[in-house]
């Protein structure tokens, strides 16, 4: 949730986001929305886009991974999230310029959408990624064309969870996993 908003974050409301009818949303069933926000990306905004992840964004999901809870789960160094700062900092603003009038000639975006909607308790309790590109390459006369789409429900947030079978007793740590798994060579 941190990462996603200091990624939205960076972009203009109006150029960007818009509010959906919740009955018009593909939302579960029974699921009631108090909201339904929907972030959108055309053919005509993917070069304004990019260059506002590149410059804006990215910067500050870095700072965001640097915390000790991203690290760890994502296994990462101090020196790796450095090191991503810093290429960012470097690269040419013309040479991105470049790469992304070079970019738009060859994508295209059919569809390119992120519907979050706002539960009745003020949670962002849904999530609606559809994604519809096709990127060709004169040069290869390769043609490709993508299409995906991924949702997230989120129920019962910050509810106290309820363990049905228990709490186990007899666990290992991480590391005493490790250590075991290692006598047998892995």
């Amino acid at each position: 949730m941190e990462l996603m908003g200091a990624l939205f974050a960076e972009y203009e409301s109006v150029a960007y986001f818009s509010n959906i009818d919740p009955k018009e949303a593909a939302l579960p069933e029974g699921f009631k929305a108090k909201q339904v926000v929907q972030f959108a990306i055309t053919n005509e905004k993917v070069k304004e886009a990019v260059t506002i992840l590149v410059n804006q964004a990215l910067p500050k999901m870095l700072d965001i991974l640097a915390k000790e809870e991203y690290r760890s789960m994502l296994q990462l160094t101090p020196e790796e999230i450095e090191q991503a700062k810093k290429d960012l900092q470097e690269g040419s603003q013309d040479e991105l310029g470049k790469a992304l009038d070079e970019m738009k000639n060859h994508l295209q975006i059919n569809k390119f959408t992120v519907d979050t909607a706002i539960d009745e308790n003020n949670y962002p309790a849904y999530y609606n990624v559809q994604v519809d590109v096709a990127v060709n390459d004169p040069d290869t006369q390769t043609n490709v064309k993508a299409a995906v789409q991924m949702t997230s429900h989120f129920t019962q947030i910050n509810e106290k969870p309820a363990f049905e079978i228990g709490i186990p007793t007899d666990t290992l740590t991480l590391e005493q996993l490790q250590e075991e798994m290692s006598q047998f060579g892995y």
